[in-house]
């Protein structure tokens, strides 16, 4: 509880009716309660997985950005445009919310990930939902700079599979029990 704590008065939350509010990259947003355990718990991490290049004046397709949370992390990080995408039609909405509140250049999609959303024109590709590796497994081109957390299933080693299909991908945090972090760019 106290890292908890300390970790929440550095990203200054406070709750306000059934949500929080954050201050964030000088932004004020609007989150749902799993969404602020998740910032709070993931707040160490992020750093690393979120930026394997350097966002400024880029464009990020933001795969599970829930509501609006990395939105805020890319955009704070100097990203130009951010697309969300996030099947969760309540977080989609405090996305949208948050996107208008902060003026953001966010163009937020509320439908489940699909390989036509790798189509979208962007220079980084954030993914961080369950499921998405076998969706990816699917996909014929390169994938170019992104990051991708990926989940090992029973007896799929999914990262392993991923690794294999794209070379790009390298391995940055990994816990086998829990999840694991992809990160690439493209090698010359």
């Amino acid at each position: 509880m106290f890292s908890v704590m300390r970790k929440m008065r550095s990203l200054n939350l406070s709750k306000v009716d059934d949500n929080y509010l954050v201050d964030y990259f000088g932004y004020t947003i609007r989150l749902e309660r799993p969404h602020a355990i998740g910032l709070v718990n993931g707040f160490d991490q992020w750093e690393e997985f979120c930026l394997p290049i350097d966002v400024t004046g880029k464009t990020v397709l933001d795969i599970g950005c829930g509501c609006g949370e990395t939105i805020a992390f890319y955009l704070g990080h100097g990203a130009k445009k951010v697309v969300g995408v996030e099947v969760d039609s309540e977080a989609a909405m405090f996305a949208r919310v948050n996107a208008i509140e902060n003026k953001w250049n966010a163009e937020i999609i509320n439908e489940p990930f699909e390989l036509g959303h790798l189509e979208i024109n962007h220079d980084l590709l954030k993914i961080d939902i369950g499921g998405a590796e076998q969706i990816l497994m699917g996909y014929g081109k390169d994938l170019g700079p992104c990051t991708i957390r990926t989940y090992k299933l029973g007896m799929y080693d999914l990262p392993k599979f991923l690794a294999l299909k794209f070379r790009q991908l390298r391995m940055v945090y990994g816990d086998p029990k829990k999840s694991v972090i992809l990160n690439g760019t493209y090698w010359i």
